[in-house]
């Protein structure tokens, strides 16, 4: 069992051994790394002079955390788990955003990783968050692999590992799934 126990503050009153601080510890510096170039990855798009960049991506990540620390039977499953609140951190700071701005122009993201890589365009959070929503309603698990891919970075074969699927099952429904939202964020409706 994976335990990202230093994602939060340190409590006094819980004593782990030294080595187990150790293993935390390297599995922390190991996941941060990680959530850091995805967050690098997903804020590449985004507008000139936005004002969360990617380590604060990460940390807010970490700051949603549960204060008793976290669990995982695996370094997937926190991927997972981390692909969900980035999501929400990105969603939340681009409404926050548009509040304040009034209805002017918000936070965009790039679409890199669900078109192919001569497509860099970008599309608005909010409205990639819409679709997402749309799109659990129609098919829960499509949007989770869509969420795992493209806010979780995560390989195919981790996507098989976390939602227990086929490579083939993982892979034509990561494609249909993808085409759709593309489809959606572009103006194209959201017709199956």
């Amino acid at each position: 069992m994976l335990l990202l126990a230093s994602l939060t503050m340190t409590d006094p009153t819980h004593h782990q051994s030294s080595s187990d601080e150790r293993k935390s510890d390297v599995h922390f510096e190991r996941m941060y790394d990680e959530l850091r170039r995805l967050a690098a990855v997903r804020m590449r798009g985004e507008r000139e002079g936005h004002s969360l960049d990617p380590t604060g991506l990460v940390h807010e990540v970490f700051l949603r955390a549960p204060k008793d620390g976290l669990e995982f039977e695996n370094e997937e499953r926190f991927l997972a788990y981390a692909s969900r609140v980035m999501r929400s951190v990105l969603v939340d700071h681009a409404r926050a955003s548009k509040t304040q701005k009034r209805g002017g122009a918000h936070d965009r993201i790039s679409l890199t990783g669900l078109a192919g890589p001569e497509d860099q365009s970008v599309t608005d959070v909010i409205a990639l968050d819409e679709a997402l929503k749309e799109l659990e309603a129609l098919d829960e698990r499509r949007a989770r692999i869509l969420e795992l891919r493209f806010f979780g970075g995560m390989t195919e074969a981790q996507v098989c590992s976390v939602l227990g699927i086929a490579r083939s099952t993982a892979s034509a429904e990561w494609r249909s799934a993808r085409a759709w939202l593309l489809r959606r964020v572009r103006g194209g409706g959201s017709s199956d």
